[in-house]
């Protein structure tokens, strides 16, 4: 019967060497051992599939005759034999020093970038304080009538006129005041001519493919 207890039919085999019981509810074969708790405890049972339950009593039905071998089996205490242990082992140990490996590799990185931005920052406000220290060398003057009137401060465009406040620079070039000392704080380098004004005042040096101010930042201390 599809709802008889297992514990019922057990006990209908308790004369018999072994049971091999199947469910009357269609499924795939469990294939594990029932653990009773009845008086035929010592009793080997065996759970299957409906489908091949069914193959095995048609041919009982049939007068022929079913040998089955029945025992008991013992535990396994790894699941998957085919899997050996030392692999496994093996592959765990690999991935933890490549997890070491890439985070060392990452702590490396960035604290080599922050190294890199921190020189970068420096030198940048290094060679800000050198240009205005190069700025205040550099000699202004108000321009008076008939001198340079024909010229035009290359930055804006405008011509140069009389009463105007004028940076002559080293290679005797001429520019507005107000429109020439924020170009030099920041490109350090005559607008035509490119001359270096640090370099002019000896204020960096070449060193290799870089250039180190001479004289060091106060704040940077």
């Amino acid at each position: 019967r599809v709802f008889c207890p297992f514990g019922t039919r057990l006990r209908r085999a308790r004369t018999a060497s072994g049971a091999v019981l199947y469910s009357g509810v269609a499924g795939p074969a469990s294939g594990r051992l029932l653990k009773m708790r009845h008086k035929v405890s010592q009793l080997i049972s065996v759970l299957i599939g409906r489908e091949k339950g069914q193959q095995i009593a048609g041919l009982v039905d049939n007068g022929t005759r079913v040998v089955m071998q029945m025992s008991v089996g013992s535990h396994r205490p790894f699941p998957y034999p085919s899997i050996n242990r030392t692999s496994v082992l093996f592959v765990s140990v690999s991935f933890i020093i490549l997890m070491i490996i890439s985070l060392a590799w990452l702590v490396f990185y960035y604290v080599q970038r922050f190294r890199y931005i921190h020189a970068k920052d420096l030198l940048a406000r290094r060679l800000c304080s050198a240009a205005q220290k190069a700025l205040d060398r550099i000699p202004v003057q108000t321009l008076r009538p008939g001198e340079q009137e024909s010229e035009c401060c290359a930055v804006c465009i405008e011509p140069l006129r009389p009463g105007e406040l004028v940076r002559l620079l080293p290679c005797r070039h001429s520019f507005h005041r107000p429109c020439v000392d924020p170009w030099l704080l920041e490109q350090r380098s005559c607008p035509m001519c490119k001359m270096d004004i640090l370099k002019h005042y000896g204020l960096v040096y070449a060193a290799g493919s870089q250039e180190s101010v001479l004289e060091d930042d106060p704040e940077a201390h």
